[in-house]
């Protein structure tokens, strides 16, 4: 399941120009998404919530389903 977090992660983040984010650490990279700025993930390596207000964010949202 991780992969289809990393998946619709990264659709974000090419939809709202993540390289001009204010902080993108880790964003793109094959780095556990527990170490992604602002991604929190629960016991499992879920992603559970986004922490992402005030950095920079352009674009359009998608609708995931």
């Amino acid at each position: 399941m991780a992969s289809t977090d990393r998946d619709a992660l990264v659709a974000l983040y090419n939809a709202t120009e993540g390289g001009r984010w204010s902080t993108n650490r880790n964003w793109n990279t094959g780095a556990p998404l527990s170490q992604w700025h602002g991604v929190h993930v629960n016991d499992q390596g879920r992603v559970v919530a986004l922490e992402l207000a005030e950095n920079n964010l352009q674009g359009i949202f998608i609708m995931f389903t």
